[in-house]
């Protein structure tokens, strides 16, 4: 029974967040004109879930970083990051704010796991770039960043 019910989670949650990211494309396509409103709101509610996820995140990793530091744990807990066996919701409302151990972490072959931590930082950079860029050098901004 809890696997069948741990099956529909995850399908609810793949469904639930491809809905989500038509919507939320569509939006950026769309002319402000022709978006209905609903799809509107929908996307701000999304909008707004996905700010408070990351703020409990973000406050839960200061809390932590200050304990690893408290504990003399700080090396473990930056190399955890930097390899890409920890992540920031771990330290959310939703997470246990514990320093996964590598078995804890999804196995992977070792050259795939290299490519899933070039793409990680590579994608972190991007959308810090990209916000950065959108914030300090709003004419130089292209118009998909907005």
């Amino acid at each position: 029974v809890d696997g069948w019910r741990q099956h529909n989670y995850l399908l609810f949650a793949l469904v639930f967040s491809c809905i989500t990211f038509t919507i939320g494309t569509w939006g950026l396509l769309a002319d402000e004109d022709y978006f209905p409103l609903w799809a509107a709101v929908y996307c701000h509610l999304a909008d707004c879930f996905c700010h408070a996820i990351m703020a409990s995140a973000i406050v839960g990793l200061v809390v932590h970083f200050f304990v690893v530091v408290a504990n003399g744990k700080l090396k473990e807990f930056c190399l955890h990051f930097l390899v890409c066996h920890d992540t920031i919701e771990n330290h959310g409302v939703t997470g246990k704010g514990e320093l996964l151990e590598v078995h804890a972490a999804v196995n992977h072959a070792q050259c795939s796991e290299y490519v899933r931590i070039a793409l990680t930082w590579f994608f972190f950079s991007m959308t810090l770039g990209g916000c950065l860029l959108s914030l300090y050098f709003p004419s130089m901004t292209p118009a998909f960043v907005e």
